[in-house]
């Protein structure tokens, strides 16, 4: 007598069934999706972050060293221009307002825009990566924007000459007194 095979029955789904195990994949599949969103904004960000700091120490450098760089130039015009004992505050003065107007640059900043939905995403990352002073701002787009700002330096020329001038005619009628 031959064997009887034994099969086993399989396994019927039913339509909800089909549908619940569509829709569960596809929730895990969008959270998955959005972890690796999360995972690269967030190294993205501190990637920005360590390039502005970086920046930032460089514009330092090159400030300080502009800075040095003048003061002898400064040293040598004023020389030929007042008497000693004037020129050497002048020389002081002028190298304080360089040093000052060096020092009052206004570093690169971030600016992050992005809608509604994004924005507490784009917040926690920020916080995530520990990074401090990026300005949020709100967009229509589904986008995330960058923009960077800053990374000059001001300074009004007039103020500067309208000083140079008052010092000279102090030390002028000091030395006339």
């Amino acid at each position: 007598m031959p064997a009887r095979l034994q099969t086993t029955p399989e396994p019927t789904f039913t339509r909800d069934d089909l549908d619940h195990a569509r829709a569960e994949g596809f929730a895990d599949g969008q959270q998955q999706a959005r972890n690796d969103d999360i995972r690269q904004l967030c190294g993205a960000l501190e990637r920005v972050s360590q390039s502005l700091g970086e920046d930032q120490t460089f514009r330092q450098d090159v400030r300080k060293e502009m800075t040095a760089a003048f003061i002898p130039l400064i040293s040598g015009i004023v020389d030929t221009l007042a008497p000693l004992h004037a020129s050497q505050r002048i020389e002081r003065a002028l190298t304080a307002e360089l040093t000052r107007v060096a020092n009052d640059a206004h570093p690169v900043s971030l600016r992050i825009a992005c809608n509604d939905k994004l924005r507490d995403l784009v917040k926690s990352c920020i916080a995530e990566a520990g990074i401090t002073g990026i300005a949020t701002a709100a967009a229509e787009s589904d986008r995330i924007s960058l923009s960077f700002t800053g990374g000059h330096i001001e300074f009004s020329n007039e103020k500067i000459i309208h000083e140079i001038k008052n010092m000279i005619e102090e030390i002028a009628e000091d030395s006339t007194a």
